[in-house]
């Protein structure tokens, strides 16, 4: 059986044509809001083409809309609580006159999960009963499904500006969790949440939106199910809603809804045009009652809904168990968004691969049996535990600081796996960072390097430093696949290694650092006028700005100098080594200092410094020995989050041109560290030592 790695065969060619103009189409508005939040509008003139530049002058906005149909794989169908309620019902026939009153008087359907509930919990007494049912069956974290990674992945990236959850589980929140950090998005429960949120989306300081809007199991009191609750208005919430959609040109992802809330129909009203793309098995609700139906039919805009998406070939492609109809859909379409982001955006937009979210969510075992909950918690924290080990190790190139990985992932699973296994059969933390592929340093234990057992030969030989190890990708994978607890029936035996192979091979190469959208309040002290590069593509365009830029000499402190050889940027350095341009590197490792040297010759100068002292990365241009303008961030012990800057005020450029000689000169061998008094560095750029 083939990989389902293998994207573009697997989900994107079974797509009728239809089908891939209107992934195409979805993806097309995406990336333009991408755009309009990366980019200003000076750099939206300078690198666009004109079908995404008009794009972006629109007041646009991305939300998506999460219904039960996702969670099912994990929790089970709401039919299997209802039925388990209706026969704890002590008077079935109050129960049934209450149902006809709901579907009389509110005009609800007599079906659905929310009118249930309602008549399920027509007292307080049974209204307790119901709550506590809820909380039991949806107090869950994992495990992890796929469509609810993509999900965080797109909002990480600023593709989606809010998602709004109607669920109880707290499945995505997970996902959320793991995916973004402290700081970077607002989870909205209740109306207590909403004090001091930002829901301009335009606005310099917003932060995606998570909005919960039926409430959450793990806090019970905040779930809405009874009548009373679900119609209760809630001023914070929906003005807040309204104040993020009103007088916009809005794109509504539909993940599993039947969009049929009499809440989501106010927010439907708010936009001024509305564009709805039902990412779902059976597309809207057809029902003679269905008030959605009415408020699509008064938008201006035209409603886009894709019903027969999810046809027979796709069905027969999700076939697998536990790769459900949605995961399969939101994969297919990550691809459609990364091709076209890679044809229209002139090389500005890197859609971020979704490999990482592929594989945890495939290859780690679960079930749904109830009481094996803890159990089967504790084997796949483990599991999760040494995959993002394994990963971290891979993106790290083989070295890893203990504070990468007590910050991230790693450590949180490894901390669940330790709260929930026996203590006579838990393993320590040295040995999941063993499975996962790394060893402490012997001297120093805030540093872990690659296994030797992992890595290429001709990499660890006694005269090799640890630092220049490189890690054999087909030997990490094997050693996985032997210490992973793996249900055979998720992947076939015989492409384990190499659906995990693939994973680490497209960690390997992209970038070490994820961008942390918000500022650090660091840059915001030490420069006068930073501006924050709250994504890839902002860091990017920028970088490519400046480049384009005249200038006569550029000073570059960066871990390898790896990205002075991005094809991107080649025609910017031609241009200006033919007019005698000056490079100035700082450099950590020596990888790709061959290759640098071939493309820059003699204009490049090049100091190295040790890793644990090189914390801080920039790029500064100058103009015959006058900073004009940088690029900026910190990065202690190769922690993976960085929040980058631009600065080209005068004051702000001076400093980062000081702190760049400063370093240069204790990259010299002859000067002591740790520093350099200041009386030692020079006003100008050309009068330091090479």
């Amino acid at each position: 059986m083939a990989s389902m790695f293998a994207i573009s065969d697997s989900v994107v060619t079974n797509v009728p044509e239809d089908q891939m103009q209107t992934l195409a189409l979805l993806a097309r508005r995406l990336l333009t809001r991408h755009l309009k939040v990366s980019l200003s509008d000076r750099f939206r003139v300078q690198l666009l083409q004109p079908q995404l530049l008009e794009g972006t002058r629109r007041r646009c906005r991305v939300i998506a809309v999460v219904g039960a149909g996702p969670s099912v794989p994990a929790v089970g169908s709401s039919a299997e609580l209802i039925d388990a309620l209706v026969g704890e019902d002590p008077n079935p026939r109050g129960r049934k006159e209450y149902l006809h009153w709901l579907t009389r008087v509110f005009r609800l359907q007599e079906e659905a999960f929310e009118t249930q509930l309602a008549a399920l919990s027509r007292s307080a007494s049974l209204a307790q009963n119901v709550r506590a049912h809820l909380k039991d069956k949806y107090d869950i974290r994992h495990p992890t499904l796929l469509t609810y990674e993509i999900l965080a992945h797109l909002l990480k990236h600023r593709f989606i500006d809010a998602l709004v959850n109607l669920n109880f589980d707290e499945l995505l929140d997970q996902s959320l969790y793991d995916e973004l950090t402290a700081g970077e998005f607002v989870r909205i429960v209740s109306e207590r949440d909403c004090r001091h949120v930002q829901f301009d989306a335009d606005a310099s300081d917003f932060l995606p939106l998570y909005i919960k809007l039926h409430g959450t199991a793990s806090d019970p009191e905040t779930l809405r199910f009874t009548r009373d609750a679900y119609y209760s208005k809630r001023d914070r919430i929906e003005g807040g809603i309204q104040k993020l959609l009103d007088g916009t040109d809005c794109t509504l992802l539909n993940v599993g809804s039947s969009l049929g809330s009499f809440e989501l129909n106010a927010m439907l009203a708010a936009p001024t045009r509305l564009a709805i793309f039902t990412l779902s098995r059976g597309g809207l609700v057809k029902g003679p009652n269905d008030p959605t139906k009415e408020v699509l039919a008064e938008r201006p805009g035209k409603a886009t809904s894709f019903e027969d998406l999810m046809s027979s070939k796709w069905s027969v492609s999700a076939s697998r168990r536990g790769y459900q109809g949605h995961d399969l859909i939101l994969r297919g379409f990550a691809d459609v968004l990364r091709q076209v982001a890679d044809k229209e955006s002139n090389g500005v937009v890197q859609v971020p691969s979704i490999s990482r979210h592929v594989l945890v969510s495939e290859l780690l075992p679960w079930q749904r049996d109830l009481h094996l909950r803890t159990i089967e918690h504790a084997e796949y924290s483990r599991a999760r535990a040494i995959l993002e080990v394994a990963m971290c190790a891979v993106k790290g190139r083989g070295l890893v600081s203990i504070e990468s990985l007590v910050r991230g992932r790693c450590a949180f699973y490894f901390d669940q796996y330790a709260a929930t296994s026996p203590d006579q059969h838990r393993e320590s933390w040295e040995r999941i960072c063993a499975s996962g592929g790394l060893l402490p340093d012997d001297v120093a234990h805030e540093t872990y390097f690659a296994d030797p057992l992992i890595c290429r030969p001709e990499t660890v030989e006694s005269d090799v430093a640890p630092t220049n190890r490189s890690i054999d990708l087909d030997k990490l994978a094997n050693r996985l696949t032997e210490r992973l607890i793996l249900d055979d029936s998720v992947v076939p035996d015989d492409s384990r290694v190499s659906t995990i192979t693939t994973t680490l091979q497209d960690l390997e190469r992209s970038s070490e650092v994820e961008i942390h959208a918000r500022d650090d309040q660091v840059c915001a002290k030490i420069f006068s006028a930073p501006t924050t590069l709250g994504t890839i593509t902002a860091l990017r365009a920028q970088t490519h700005i400046l480049l384009k830029g005249e200038f006569t000499q550029l000073a570059v402190i960066a871990e390898t100098g790896e990205w002075l050889l991005d094809p991107a940027y080649t025609q910017s350095f031609s241009d200006k080594l033919s007019r005698g341009l000056d490079v100035y590197l700082i450099i950590a490792f020596r990888q790709h200092e061959e290759a640098l040297n071939a493309k820059f010759g003699a204009h490049l100068k090049v100091r190295r410094l040790d890793w644990w002292r090189h914390n801080r990365h920039m790029t500064v241009a100058y103009f015959h020995d006058i900073p004009t303008s940088g690029i900026y961030f910190a990065r202690r012990l190769r922690t993976p989050s960085i929040t980058p800057v631009y600065v080209a005020d005068s004051v702000d450029t001076t400093i980062l041109s000081r702190t760049f000689m400063r370093y240069w000169l204790q990259a010299d061998p002859s000067v002591s560290p740790p520093g350099v008094p200041s009386s030692a560095i020079p006003d100008r750029l050309s009068e330091l030592p090479t």
